[in-house]
């Protein structure tokens, strides 16, 4: 019993240490530049991060406009039409779900933050001690 009270408790410590995921945000970005940026927390319902990117149909030189942030997993990896003063578009979103993994370089690599690693030992600590 003393062994299932431990792994319950090991378990919470973990779920209750582990941060959100942090993405990258831009709210306004022109020709893959951000213009208005910053680092958002994500919750639960947008458990991902994102890059979107709006090219204009006759224009395939024009790299169109950028926008950075979290999003929920129905709107990922997706392309969507839209239209502007009659001009066609579609904005392509791609996600990932590491932390920052919307950076400008691209590079999406996996990432444990110190407060993740932190709940890790603790877990593993606290197994062991049981």
């Amino acid at each position: 019993m003393n062994k299932l009270l431990c792994g319950i408790l090991a378990l919470t410590v973990s779920l209750v240490m582990v941060e959100s995921l942090t993405c990258n945000v831009c709210k306004v970005g022109l020709l893959s530049k951000c213009l208005v940026s910053g680092t958002k927390n994500c919750s639960a319902a947008q458990p991902n991060c994102f890059t979107g990117r709006a090219v204009f149909e006759g224009i395939p030189q024009f790299v169109g406009f950028k926008t950075q942030g979290c999003l929920d997993t129905p709107s990922c990896n997706r392309t969507v039409p839209g239209t502007i003063l009659g001009a066609s578009y579609n904005t392509t979103y791609r996600c990932c779900s590491t932390d920052r993994c919307d950076a400008e370089s691209g590079a999406n690599t996996v990432q444990l933050s110190l407060t993740a690693g932190a709940a890790l030992l603790v877990s593993m600590w606290s197994i062991a001690r049981c």
